[in-house]
């Protein structure tokens, strides 16, 4: 048994070259059979690791339970060997109106199910394995996405991912970019990338959305139907959620909230893009589907050329975005706080049911930001950008522009042609940016709560720091004066590197190093423009915008030790 684990762990990596050869590299036809007999081989490996396990197992039926989509996939493989043998005439009376049973689609079909399950299959032990080893959440997190961003580099760099070849630093920002959900991009994703390409792009956008640990324990709960002591106590890390008994009731609320939403949200963009066909080459369906998944992750990658300009006065589509959008930036556990509180009222009916202190919070600080943030910009750029438009159709641009500053970076006018004063008001959005476990960046709405309401009490004398009816934890205060102190030497620390390795001006420069470390996307037009340097240190920026400033700082190992002597307490001036 110990062989045969090794065994098909090397046929598992043969089993994932198969596929990038398949879809990444046109294959001459000179070698497709021995693409086709590879693929066979894997196939057969498969099955008979299914079926010696199953033989050797003392109880079969829970071996098959355990395990279903695996001995699902070795009776289709079964099957069609059945009918490559010749067994095709004896079941073509039964199936002939069918048509799905044809002796090259299913063989295909039936290969590509078992490599993907067999990678899908093998995410909870990777899973299991993070957990055990002693590294700090924050550090797991960052080698997560790096190493993400490291596979969607090398898969973008494929022949069919792109229709001309792309250059290294190219890729390596766009899967940044896309992992980290930002948006900003040095190249035409409509126009340079395959559907292939776009796709990979996509899986990129989800995988950043949801987090890789989320990912995997989600399979591991579906395969395991539990998670471990280890697991649930660095999930909860990373989630900063410390109510470990509802770990596995959150997990599976994020992947179902998510795959819910954004096919909903699919269905009513495809509703409103069926009525723009021509813009790009990409159908409805797949412009839906995208742009979906692109808006609820806050990624605001787009297939379109001048992005969501096209729609400047598509009231319909723009609000259908903005929910998304919110939906997408408010967090995850707020969503479920929401859900919890409508479902106790719908039961109660009369009884009135508190949410939780963090909800109230996001919930007042993102209405707030958004109404603020709109009205502004629609006094500051009326006459500007919004000059040609009813009042109705400013309205809702003001209000695009508000929401999808924050943590977007989707965009209905020209960001180019915009003016000082609005500028320095989506930074200010763009470094606040979303809320805690969402799928946005910035300093979070509740960091700029805490700091708010630490003035507040300053101003009034009060000691304790109360927002929405509930006091803030001293520990609370003091993390929300590290991200911003931390935020605010990131972005200078990028934007002093950029004034060296760029000729452009402070003002376009400063506003794409928030947008990449608030995970935003807006620009003025520049990303294509700057150098081999310029976006690595954009790259960077994104990279700790998404895992946020405090888990680098927390990834750095250091030793712990209690105060053994106490210093006396002095005051100085400060100020």
């Amino acid at each position: 048994m110990k062989f045969l684990k090794i065994y098909i762990r090397i046929v598992a990596i043969a089993a994932f070259i198969s596929v990038i050869l398949q879809y990444g590299f046109t294959i001459p036809n000179r070698f497709t059979l021995y693409i086709l007999g590879l693929n066979m081989f894997i196939a057969l490996s498969f099955a008979f690791n299914a079926i010696v396990r199953l033989v050797v197992s003392p109880n079969k039926l829970r071996t098959i339970r355990s395990n279903i989509l695996e001995y699902i996939l070795l009776f289709l493989i079964i099957l069609q060997l059945l009918v490559w043998h010749g067994f095709w005439e004896k079941l073509s009376p039964y199936f002939q109106n069918l048509n799905i049973f044809s002796l090259t689609n299913l063989y295909i079909i039936t290969l590509q199910l078992y490599i993907l399950a067999t990678l899908i299959l093998k995410l909870p032990s990777v899973n299991a394995i993070l957990s055990g080893l002693r590294i700090p959440p924050p550090l797991i997190v960052i080698g997560s996405f790096s190493f993400v961003i490291l596979l969607g580099t090398l898969l973008l760099l494929l022949p069919k991912a792109t229709y001309m070849r792309i250059s290294f630093i190219d890729a390596l920002f766009t899967a940044t970019s896309a992992v980290c959900v930002t948006g900003l991009v040095v190249l035409d994703i409509g126009r340079q990338f395959t559907t292939f390409g776009q796709f990979i792009i996509l899986l990129l956008i989800q995988v950043g959305g949801l987090g890789i640990m989320t990912i995997t324990s989600f399979f591991a709960l579906i395969l395991r139907g539990e998670l471990g002591i280890k697991e649930r106590r660095v999930l909860g890390d990373i989630l900063n959620f410390r109510t470990f008994s509802q770990l596995k009731t959150l997990v599976s609320s994020i992947f179902w909230t998510t795959i819910v939403i954004e096919i909903i949200g699919a269905l009513l963009m495809y509703t409103r893009f069926t009525k723009y066909q021509g813009i790009n080459d990409a159908s409805p369906l797949w412009n839906a589907i995208f742009h979906s998944v692109s808006a609820f992750c806050n990624a605001g990658f787009s297939l379109f050329p001048r992005n969501f300009a096209h729609f400047v006065k598509d009231k319909e589509l723009s609000f259908i975005a903005m929910a998304l959008i919110v939906l997408g930036g408010i967090g995850f556990v707020v969503i479920r706080d929401i859900l919890s509180a409508v479902s106790a009222l719908l039961r109660r009916r009369s009884q009135v049911v508190r949410l939780m202190l963090q909800t109230r919070i996001v919930l007042k600080m993102t209405l707030f930001l958004i109404v603020v943030g709109a009205f502004v910009f629609l006094i500051i750029e009326n006459n500007n950008l919004l000059a040609g438009l009813t009042l109705t159709e400013k309205l809702v641009a003001s209000l695009f522009q508000s929401v999808t500053a924050r943590t977007c970076g989707f965009n209905t006018v020209d960001i180019g042609l915009i003016s000082l004063p609005a500028m320095m008001l989506l930074i200010l959005l763009m470094f606040i940016g979303a809320s805690p476990g969402g799928t946005g960046g910035g300093i979070k709405t509740t960091t700029a709560a805490i700091l708010a309401g630490l003035i507040r009490a300053r101003f009034r004398g009060h000691q304790d720091v109360v927002i929405s009816g509930g006091k803030v934890s001293k520990e609370n205060i003091f993390e929300g004066i590290v991200i911003f102190t931390l935020s605010l030497s990131i972005i200078f620390t990028s934007l002093f590197l950029l004034l060296i390795t760029e000729k452009m001006a402070l003002d376009k420069l400063l506003f794409e190093v928030v947008s990449a470390f608030g995970t935003v996307g807006l620009s003025t037009g520049i990303t294509p423009q700057l150098s081999n340097l310029g976006r690595l240190i954009i790259i960077l920026t994104m990279l700790i915008g998404r895992v946020g400033p405090l888990s680098i700082v927390l990834a750095i190992p250091t030793r712990k030790y209690e105060e053994r002597v106490h210093h006396p307490e002095e005051r100085i001036m400060v100020g």
